[in-house]
């Protein structure tokens, strides 16, 4: 499957989340806790990594999804100090778009997926 094609697959899954992913990223901005939001969508039994919204565990869903920071991720060295600068200059708007971390089949990712029209 080609890199395009696996992105759009990932995507498509997560749409289902897209709703609570939003309510949560608009708090997370109202409430200044961050302007670099970062969702984390995986399928871990576990992960200590941002604060979970929705766990596979306990519900019928097949994603769990952590809400997270790019302090956090800086914090906890996921992203390199010297890297931060890149990683503000790819990270797309919060109003148009959600930034998710995909941890899954043995890849690491980022993805920006379109928020809907509001």
């Amino acid at each position: 499957m080609r890199k395009e094609e696996f992105f759009q697959k990932i995507e498509l899954e997560l749409r289902s989340y897209q709703q609570v992913m939003e309510a949560v990223l608009e708090t997370v901005l109202t409430e200044g806790v961050s302007k670099y939001p970062i969702f984390v969508a995986h399928h871990e039994e576990e992960l200590a990594m941002g604060i979970p919204i929705v766990q596979h565990q306990e519900t019928d869903e097949d994603w769990s999804i952590h809400i997270s920071t790019l302090e956090e991720f800086s914090t906890k060295q996921l992203i390199a100090p010297n890297k931060i600068d890149d990683f503000r200059e790819v990270y797309k708007d919060p109003s148009t778009h959600i930034c998710i971390f995909y941890i899954g089949q043995g890849e690491q990712q980022f993805l920006f997926m379109p928020r809907h029209a509001n």
